[in-house]
């Protein structure tokens, strides 16, 4: 990650007003926006529009945003806190207050502090000095913040999966991820270890895992394919009787060889509708898995034949997404 911008106690204030407890759909407010006041100097952030959550989610990387698109395309999530601070002191489990939720019982967050302690790393924990008008230089404990914690449903009910994401794995074991060498890179090994530790068993204590993703595992061409769909998540507005056409002529498409380019044109005839609706409406049904085509290998384009569906990605993924480690 690059070199993240200084906090102050104006900044912690408002970090604590939007996340002191964080709020559910779209009333979300992620702890760090991807804007230029708070996001990472040099990074890549961006702010995706989520039709699920009906808000924008915030991700400060090219890689946050693979993964974040990737977890907002999975059916079975229905919620995601992007930039969530990890409560430094106890607090009930993120789930806590959901309707989702509603008469279960899930163990409680220890908070960071005390993780930090039980880890014996408390030096380690971050925190930040500033003047007070009457008390005169104070020193505060400040948030970590976690990259995108998923809430998810199986036939067991609720539960949530943290994903803690870097560019390579190499980066879990330093603080900053910049092409640069560093002062002290004893120091900075110990800095990052120490972090990705507390933010390991902070979840742990309430029984969600952590899951380490980085660049490698959303390939480039998978990455590609999923951003195509993620932009055409909205249904448009056609009548019902044209999307099932489109499904069923596309789905026979995959044994025919034909590509999307020709069943457009013929659909622009019969239907009535313009091309660039329909291109919509293919790639909002693949979006919604009602044609299962492939995305791990060629790239979505309409004059080349789609290919059948080899790899399930939800299947590919999901140890991703799974309460429990395979």
């Amino acid at each position: 990650m690059p070199k993240k911008r200084k906090l102050t106690i104006t900044h912690l204030r408002e970090i604590l007003r939007r996340q002191a407890p964080p709020k559910w759909g779209a009333h979300y407010e992620a702890g760090i926006r991807a804007n230029r006041e708070e996001a990472p100097s040099l990074s890549r952030a961006s702010q995706l529009w989520s039709e699920s959550l009906g808000r924008y989610v915030h991700a400060l990387s090219s890689i946050e945003t693979k993964a974040a698109m990737l977890a907002l395309w999975n059916p079975s999530l229905f919620e995601l806190h992007e930039q969530r601070m990890l409560a430094m002191e106890p607090a009930p489990h993120p789930l806590s207050g959901h309707p989702r939720a509603d008469g279960r019982t899930f163990p409680p967050l220890q908070g960071t502090i005390a993780v930090a302690d039980r880890l014996d790393l408390l030096t380690c924990h971050p925190s930040l000095r500033y003047r007070h008008p009457e008390l005169g230089e104070q020193i505060v404990a400040t948030p970590i913040f976690g990259d995108l914690l998923l809430f998810l449903e199986d036939a067991y009910g609720p539960y949530c999966v943290n994903w803690s994401v870097k560019k390579a794995d190499e980066d879990f074991s330093r603080s900053i991820s910049l092409a640069r060498r560093v002062r002290n890179p004893e120091k900075d090994l110990a800095k990052a270890t120490s972090r990705h530790a507390i933010e390991a068993l902070f979840h742990s204590d309430a029984d969600i895992r952590t899951v380490r993703v980085v660049s490698k595992n959303i390939p480039d061409a998978f990455a590609h394919n999923l951003r195509t769909l993620f932009l055409h998540q909205r249904r448009p507005a056609v009548d019902e009787a044209i999307e099932t056409e489109m499904v069923d002529r596309i789905s026979v498409s995959l044994q025919t060889n034909t590509p999307p380019h020709s069943i457009l044109l013929s659909m622009v005839r019969r239907r009535g509708c313009t091309y660039e609706v329909l291109r919509h409406l293919l790639f909002f049904c693949l979006w919604k898995r009602r044609v299962k085509a492939d995305l791990f290998g060629q790239a979505l384009l309409l004059d080349l034949p789609l290919r059948a569906e080899k790899v399930d990605p939800f299947k590919h993924y999901a140890n991703f997404f799974s309460r429990e480690e395979a």
